[in-house]
């Protein structure tokens, strides 16, 4: 039989209704102020410079994009910080609660600019700002936004790829008396590949594979 997750009064009225409004309303609140000062600054320059304003959209949508990421590196670490390899934590602790606050204010930003930018620098840049050990000058890269769901575990060295919306799940849930999470790292070595759409779990380390070490049936080898 699965053991029951108990949880206390408090913390289900948390659930029920604090959280939802935390995971809803603060990250599109948080959004709108991080738009209005690109957008005040694009209606001032229509004004003063007669430019016409399609003109200025896109600088307000990449300006805003930006600027909407920093505060999304800095609630990583105030709402979080750093988590380590084989750390446990209680299912309904506040560390937990405060995680799901930041994933969707990580979700938001992602949806509205970052995620665009998957496969560049700036992406690199945005992962390892939150705590990712990628070696930024020496070929790696990554092409989804499921490596930044803890992105501190994430570990890429020279050459490494992440394939397109494959997602990292650096962190499992265990069973057993007050049920716990548990993190672990995944390592892309060098020249390693996690492929597109791919499902990585924690403790997982991806290495460059040689040919006569193919593994896949007959009728696929022709891709190895």
């Amino acid at each position: 039989m699965r053991p029951q997750v108990d949880r206390t009064w408090y913390q289900t009225l948390w659930v029920i209704f604090a959280q939802p409004l935390l995971q809803t309303f603060l990250p599109y609140f948080l959004m709108g102020l991080l738009i209005f000062a690109p957008l005040n600054c694009t209606l001032l320059l229509k004004e003063s410079m007669k430019v016409a304003v399609h003109w200025l959209l896109p600088l307000v949508w990449v300006s805003s994009g930006i600027l909407a990421a920093l505060p999304s590196v800095a609630a990583k670490w105030i709402l979080v910080g750093k988590k380590k390899a084989g750390q446990t934590v209680q299912i309904w602790s506040t560390g937990v609660f405060m995680d799901t606050v930041w994933q969707a204010f990580r979700t938001v930003v992602g949806d509205y600019f970052m995620e665009m930018t998957s496969g560049s620098i700036l992406f690199l840049l945005w992962l390892k700002l939150m705590g990712s050990d990628i070696c930024l000058d020496q070929g790696a890269y990554v092409d989804s936004m499921g490596a930044a769901l803890n992105p501190e575990m994430v570990e890429i060295e020279r050459g490494g790829c992440v394939g397109r919306e494959a997602l990292l799940f650096e962190h499992i849930y265990e069973e057993g008396e007050g049920e716990r999470v548990k993190f672990g790292k995944i390592r892309v070595g060098e020249g390693g590949f996690i492929g597109s759409r791919a499902i990585s779990m924690p403790g997982v380390k991806s290495r460059k594979r040689r040919k006569s070490q193919c593994s896949f049936p007959c009728h696929e080898r022709r891709n190895c």
